[in-house]
């Protein structure tokens, strides 16, 4: 029997899913003398076959910290659709507010730079709930 971080297998599952997939085809690889065991992924569509990056099992001593940079998808994060909509309301309200605050005379020039600097990130996360919200009914 192999072990698995359950870490690893959402990232590669959120991964498959941000990709526009939501069947996969998990195959088990066996140990050799090189490579320990693995699970395959095979994300399915109707007409398309999509192979990812096989997740490899762990020896139990291994260290169980999450190592995940800055673009990964945040496996430990899960959120209720209520939670989504909370979210997706907050950007909206952020964006808003950051609109006006761009707009008064008493906005610095500094204050306007990292205003201008956050909506970047606030409109990529916008982008990404308009695509979430079209793929799921809430």
């Amino acid at each position: 029997m192999s072990i698995y971080k359950i870490s690893d297998l959402m990232l590669r599952l959120s991964e498959m899913v941000q990709d526009g997939f939501f069947l996969t085809e998990i195959t088990e690889l066996p140990a050799d003398e090189e490579t320990p065991a693995a699970l395959h992924f095979d994300a399915l569509s109707s007409d398309d076959r999509v192979d990812y990056e096989d997740v490899d099992s762990i020896d139990e001593t291994t260290d169980s910290k999450i190592a995940i940079t800055v673009d990964d998808a945040c496996a430990s994060l899960a959120f209720s659709p209520e939670e989504i909509c909370t979210l997706m309301n907050a950007v909206d309200n952020a964006l808003e507010y950051a609109n006006e605050t761009l707009k008064s005379p008493d906005c610095s020039r500094s204050d306007r730079d990292a205003i201008k600097k956050g909506c970047v990130d606030l409109r990529n996360m916008q982008a990404k709930f308009a695509k979430f919200r079209k793929r799921y009914v809430l």
